[in-house]
């Protein structure tokens, strides 16, 4: 639990040219319903307005703390571990720089955080897909990534299945997290995968924030997030492998036979792209629970299909 006196969760905002929304963002977190979280605001490099615009609200609210460590421009993923690293409260929570929260968010993901028993542990939600203007498009963000339940491990290593701005943790997964000695591919993937390799990954499958994907966002804009070309599989299946190495030569130990066999398999598999040969291994680690159209399309990248 947090010392008494200190705030007991840390929000980790990591920003870049978000002028444009950010003010809407801190505007929804502010009014949070579960106020006992102070915020640690890295800028990752602005050329417009944004430091301006964190700057008036730390000056409005003592909670909201801005950090300069002159490194430069890190990139999203770095720049949040970087700010992972600072995690010295009960709990974390992501939080994007042009996504409106829900009123209560916060206070459902903690609850949920709560009841897990495990020291490293993570909650990620849904989330309602929004427009440039957070204009609702679609009800379910988990559902556009073909998740329409808790996923089994092999698919966490195949799939990045969490919606990072939705995720909350404790700090013993932060600590967990960033005692890996790696350059990041993306943070809440990475996240996700040391909570439910080492303890809990939690879904609370309600939407609890509008996730507003348009041209500027780190992960791609408001086409369907569950479609992915060739090349881009080829990425996600090299960085999956890189990450299941990482977890066998870690101290960290798996929760279940389940899941150490996944990371065995995926591990074993051939990192420069995907073959006939991967797909099927891919199978037998996990993707054959995947949606239907999901397998297909990593089984069609193999034979260079597009």
């Amino acid at each position: 639990m947090a010392d008494p006196g200190r705030a007991a969760l840390t929000i980790l905002l990591s920003t870049f040219d978000g002028e444009r929304h950010l003010d809407e963002l801190l505007r929804s977190v502010r009014a949070q319903s579960f106020d006992d979280w102070t915020m640690v605001c890295r800028d990752d490099g602005s050329s417009d307005g944004t430091r301006a615009v964190l700057q008036r609200h730390a000056a409005a609210d003592a909670r909201i703390h801005i950090i300069d460590d002159d490194r430069g421009r890190l990139g999203p993923a770095a720049s949040f571990f970087a700010l992972l690293a600072a995690v010295d409260t009960e709990m974390f929570a992501f939080c994007d720089q042009d996504d409106v929260w829900e009123r209560h968010k916060l206070a459902w993901s903690v609850d949920e955080l709560r009841r897990a028993t495990a020291p490293i542990a993570a909650v990620y939600t849904d989330a309602w897909i929004a427009d440039d203007n957070a204009r609702v498009v679609r009800a379910s963000a988990l559902a556009d990534r073909g998740v329409r339940r808790p996923p089994e491990f092999g698919e966490l290593l195949l799939v990045n299945a969490a919606i990072g701005a939705t995720m909350i943790g404790t700090r013993a997964l932060a600590e967990a997290v960033t005692a890996f000695d790696h350059e990041p591919t993306m943070h809440d993937w990475w996240t996700a995968l040391v909570a439910a390799y080492a303890g809990e990954l939690r879904l609370l499958a309600v939407p609890t924030l509008r996730w507003r994907r348009h041209a500027d966002t780190a992960t791609g804009g408001a086409g369907g997030t569950g479609s992915i070309g060739r090349a881009r599989r080829n990425d996600y299946l090299a960085w999956s492998v890189a990450a299941a190495r990482r977890l066998t030569d870690s101290p960290l130990t798996p929760t279940d036979r389940r899941i150490s066999r996944a990371v065995v398999a995926m591990a074993a598999m051939d990192e420069s792209g995907i073959s006939l040969r991967g797909s099927l291994r891919a199978d037998r680690a996990g993707a054959r629970a995947w949606p239907l159209r999901r397998r297909l399309a990593v089984h069609a990248g193999s034979l260079h299909v597009t």
